[in-house]
């Protein structure tokens, strides 16, 4: 019995339309009539570890900024200017290729 009155229960909760003309069908959302554009500049989130990327653990232990060396110069890493000590300095950069 008690089994009987829970389907009841259930299916009146539910409230399932038995006959087709019962069901409503939804409007569709009308299309926006004009796109908001934003008012001030949209600037790419960085990330406060990306800063590290431009260093390496000198000879000393302590961080230095990174150098690229390549046939034709070597440069720092952050914003490309030229490394002035490839000459004088050659501890300074690691033989290896890959650090």
């Amino acid at each position: 019995m008690y089994r009987s009155l829970a389907a009841v229960f259930v299916l009146g909760l539910l409230h399932v339309p038995l006959r087709a003309d019962e069901v409503q069908e939804k409007e569709p959302i009308p299309a926006p009539k004009k796109q908001i554009e934003p008012t001030y500049p949209i600037q790419p989130r960085q990330d406060t570890i990306d800063v590290w990327q431009h260093y390496a653990v000198g000879t000393r232990g302590r961080f230095v900024p990174r150098v690229i060396v390549t046939p034709f110069g070597a440069f720092y890493s952050r914003d490309l200017s030229p490394f002035p000590w490839v000459h004088n300095r050659t501890t300074a950069l690691m033989p290896n290729a890959v650090d």
